[in-house]
């Protein structure tokens, strides 16, 4: 049963949902593109990160690329299974079935919250792998908390509050289904 003045919430979920599932499509194409890219040439993938590089250091061995695009193609995933979680949220919404947008919105924040951490700790390999081919001396192994963390934290937690925020949102659909 759907509420009379849930239409337009119903129209906005679709739009959303279909947003949400391009920009998966857009992105996951993106990353497939570039790991092929780094894995059919690594020497060219090797000279474009020298060049972004700030170091006197030649390109990178092509190993080190493949470890490097590793990272960031799980990186990637991490938060293409975030959006699928709030692409399945908007979905259930479009649908006007709110009890079904509980479990992907809580999916979605448990993603959010692991592709945080895991960027957080990729950067340990990452930075090894990115100057494995410096000497002895040059090599380095970082680990920063940067403005792009700081915006996952708050993507995390308003995913978590949307989780909580749907699942007090379905209770009262269903109280008033039963009025109504």
């Amino acid at each position: 049963m759907t509420l009379p003045d849930s239409e337009p919430l119903q129209r906005a979920a679709a739009r959303a949902h279909w947003i949400v599932a391009a920009t998966m499509l857009i992105g996951g194409a993106a990353t497939a593109a570039l790991a092929v890219w780094a894995v059919a040439d690594p020497t060219g993938a090797a000279e474009l990160l020298a060049t972004r590089l700030t170091t006197d250091l030649p390109p990178p061995a092509p190993a080190q690329v493949w470890a490097l695009s590793a990272l960031a193609t799980g990186q990637a995933a991490l938060w293409l299974m975030a959006a699928d979680g709030l692409r399945r949220v908007f979905a259930a919404l479009a649908a006007a079935a709110p009890d079904a947008a509980i479990a992907p919105a809580r999916r979605a924040a448990r993603w959010m919250w692991a592709a945080l951490v895991v960027s957080i700790l990729a950067q340990i390999p990452a930075s090894y792998a990115a100057t494995l081919h410096a000497p002895p001396g040059a090599r380095a192994i970082a680990i920063t908390l940067g403005t792009g963390h700081l915006l996952a934290v708050l993507a995390g937690v308003l995913a978590s509050f949307l989780a909580v925020a749907l699942s007090l949102g379905a209770a009262l659909w269903r109280d008033a289904r039963e009025i109504v």
